[in-house]
C-alpha cells in the first residue's frame, strides 16, 4: 500500500502532497482523470484499491497525489497506521456526492477523523471540499441536492471549528471547467503566481479585443485568465469540452506545422496557440467576436508576451 513520502528524500524534498479522500463512489478518481486530461477513460473506472499514488507536473513543480479508496475496510486501515497517510499533507481534497444524501453523515465522520489526525501531527493543510455530481444544482437548481449540499456544508463547518482553512466548490464531470479551474486555484494556493501575469493578459485582451484570454498548461489547467464578464465566463464553461478537442488536435500537429488553430462558431472565433520556445508546454486560448482577430497580430502579441510569461512563472 502506497504511503506518503518522507520529505527528507531528495526526490520529494520540494514536492507538495495532495490527497483525495471521500467515501467510495463519490467521484474522486473521475476528478483526478479530468485534471490529468484523461477524460476518455472515465467510463472504464473501477473502484480504487486501497491507495493509488501518482506524480503530477504543474508548471515547474511536482505534486505527489494520493487517490484514497473510500471503501469502509480501507478507511479503517488508514487510521490503523495514520502516519503513512496523514503526517505530511499540504492539501486535502475531500469529495462528497451531493446526490447521495443518505451517506452525508458517514462522510462527515470520515472527514472528522482525518482532521483529528492532522491535529495529532500538528499540520495545517489547506482543505477543499468538492460537492461533486452537482450538475443538477448547477444546471437545474435541484432542491434535493441543494439541501444535501447545505446540510453537509454546515456539518463540516461544525466539525472544523475554524481550525483549518476550508474552501467549498461545486464540481461535476458534466462541467469539466468546474474541475480544472478549481484545481488550478488549488495549485495557485500551493504555489502563488505573480499577479503581473494577469496584467499582461489584460493588456493583450485590450489590444486584440478578446473577451476571453486564458493561459493553459499541458493538462488544460487554466493558470491565469482574463475574462471580461459573466457572459464570457459562461461561454468558456460551455465550450470547455470542445476546447479539449481543439488542444488534442493541436498536439497531433507535426513540429513543422503551425501551432495555432482557429475555430469559427456562430458569431464567435476561438484561437488556441502554443507559446513559442516554451520550457514546458503552455498555450493561450483566445475568444472574441468572429472576424475580430488578425492572425499576424495574434502571433506578434503572443511572441512578444511569451518571454515575459516565462520570466514571471520563473521558468527561465
Amino acid at each position: 500500500m502506497a504511503s506518503i513520502p518522507d520529505r527528507k528524500e531528495g526526490k520529494y524534498k520540494d514536492a507538495k502532497v495532495v490527497i483525495y479522500a471521500g467515501l467510495d463512489n463519490a467521484g474522486k478518481t473521475s476528478i483526478n482523470l479530468v485534471v490529468k486530461e484523461n477524460i476518455v477513460n472515465i467510463g472504464f473506472i473501477k473502484p480504487t484499491q486501497l491507495v493509488n499514488r501518482s506524480t503530477f507536473q504543474y508548471l515547474d513543480f511536482e505534486i505527489v497525489e494520493y487517490d484514497m479508496g473510500g471503501q469502509k475496510n480501507y478507511i479503517i486501515s488508514y487510521f490503523k497506521e495514520p502516519g503513512k497517510y496523514f503526517s505530511e499533507v499540504d492539501a486535502l481534497i475531500f469529495v462528497i456526492d451531493v446526490q447521495d444524501g443518505d451517506r452525508i453523515e458517514e462522510a462527515v465522520l470520515y472527514f472528522k477523523d482525518i482532521l483529528t489526525q492532522f491535529d495529532a501531527f500538528n499540520i495545517k493543510p489547506k482543505i477543499y471540499v468538492f460537492f461533486h455530481k452537482a450538475e443538477r444544482i448547477m444546471f437545474n437548481s435541484y432542491e434535493v441536492d441543494k439541501a444535501n449540499m447545505e446540510e453537509a456544508k454546515q456539518l463540516l463547518l461544525n466539525v472544523n471549528k475554524e481550525r483549518f482553512p476550508i474552501d467549498f466548490q461545486l464540481t461535476s464531470i458534466m462541467d469539466v471547467w468546474s474541475i480544472t479551474r478549481t484545481f488550478a486555484m488549488i495549485m495557485n494556493d500551493l504555489y502563488p503566481l505573480d499577479e503581473l501575469i494577469k496584467d499582461r493578459l489584460n493588456n493583450m485582451a485590450i489590444t486584440l479585443d478578446a473577451s476571453v484570454i486564458v493561459l493553459i498548461d499541458d493538462h488544460m489547467l487554466p493558470i491565469m485568465d482574463n475574462i471580461r464578464n459573466k457572459q464570457s465566463a459562461e461561454l468558456i464553461k460551455a465550450s470547455a469540452p470542445n476546447i479539449y478537442m481543439l488542444k488534442q488536435s493541436l498536439d497531433r500537429l507535426g513540429k513543422n506545422q503551425s501551432k495555432m488553430l482557429t475555430v469559427l462558431w456562430e458569431g464567435l472565433e476561438f484561437i488556441l496557440m502554443a507559446l513559442p520556445d516554451a520550457p514546458i508546454k503552455l498555450f493561450l486560448l483566445l475568444i472574441g467576436k468572429r472576424g475580430s482577430f488578425k492572425v499576424y497580430q495574434v502571433e506578434q502579441e503572443v511572441v512578444a508576451l511569451a518571454p515575459q510569461i516565462y520570466k514571471l512563472l520563473k521558468l527561465t
